[in-house]
């Protein structure tokens, strides 16, 4: 129940600290890897307090874990083309539509 509400506490305040970052020039993809990084720590941290060791992985969820990650990582760069061809002409959207075909 703890990390539950510390879990909501944190996402709550997300976006009082991205205001006071942006405010201090923080750009989004910066503020992004520090949030990544930051959470990195966090559950690495919190790994070691419970001893557990986060690199086991047994052969069959490493694959699940590769195939998942090719899976979203192809879908996601399929709607930033589809996106980017929204956001642009008409011209330049049908030639990269046929390109990302």
């Amino acid at each position: 129940m703890a990390l539950v509400l510390i879990s909501a506490t944190a996402f709550g305040t997300n976006a009082i600290f991205a205001k006071l970052a942006y405010r201090e020039g923080l750009g989004t993809s910066q503020l992004l890897a520090f949030r990544f990084v930051l959470a990195a720590m966090g559950m690495w941290g919190l790994a070691l307090v419970l001893r557990q060791n986060p690199l086991r992985f047994e052969r069959r969820s490493l694959l699940a874990l590769f195939g998942l990650g090719a899976i979203v990582s192809w879908s996601m760069s399929r709607v930033a083309i589809n996106e980017s061809a929204v956001a642009s002409s008409a011209t330049i959207a049908s030639g990269v539509k046929v390109t990302a075909s």
